[in-house]
């Protein structure tokens, strides 16, 4: 399923994103930013240690650009991350992104595309082996374990891999997001015409 996505990368039938909120979210709001899945547990001392790191990237790199003619001004672009829960339920899932995630979105535990993107991009937590790792060539393609954020492509496919369970903060230095940027919507493509 995860390998018939349409052009936002989340147009499934039963994918659903969440906002801190609990409200869902149009992925029609992704574009025009460079989106990143982040794969983390509430149980994983990591990814607690991780996260804090994570989200000041995430606020930096989401603040309010400088004036843009404004001398040494750097245009940045805005990063969503997308949270892929490893936790043991939904009310875990759904505790650990209230508490400990910034201001992202969450894919909704019972989505079966949360499952889907573990395994089509190799990454998920060593307890989740039993799941994903069903064969020897099922589990030599496992990439790496949790946290890791997978940056997407607009196709949904994976443009870059960022090793937060290795690397820690350091990955993130990997991630330009300028480099992965989804398209805007078709209005603000419009053609300027003089």
């Amino acid at each position: 399923r995860a390998d018939n996505m349409a052009a936002t990368g989340f147009e499934l039938d039963d994918a659903v994103l969440l906002n801190q909120r609990g409200e869902r979210v149009d992925p029609e709001t992704l574009r025009d930013t460079s989106v990143a899945l982040l794969f983390s547990a509430g149980w994983c001392p990591d990814c607690i240690e991780f996260l804090p790191l994570l989200r000041a990237f995430y606020e930096q790199q989401n603040a309010p650009a400088p004036a843009r003619d404004a001398p040494g001004s750097e245009i940045r672009s805005k990063v969503t991350i997308v949270h892929v829960s490893s936790d043991n339920s939904k009310g875990e899932a759904e505790k650990h992104f209230r508490e400990d995630h910034g201001d992202w979105l969450m894919l909704d535990f019972d989505t079966s595309l949360r499952q889907d993107y573990k395994q089509k991009h190799g990454i998920w937590a060593g307890v989740e082996s039993r799941v994903f790792a069903t064969s020897i060539d099922a589990f030599q393609s496992r990439r790496g374990g949790i946290p890791s954020l997978a940056v997407l492509t607009q196709g949904g496919e994976m443009a870059n891999y960022l090793d937060g369970e290795a690397l820690g903060f350091e990955c993130l230095l990997r991630w330009r997001p300028e480099d992965y940027k989804w398209d805007p919507p078709f209005e603000s493509r419009a053609i300027k015409v003089e």
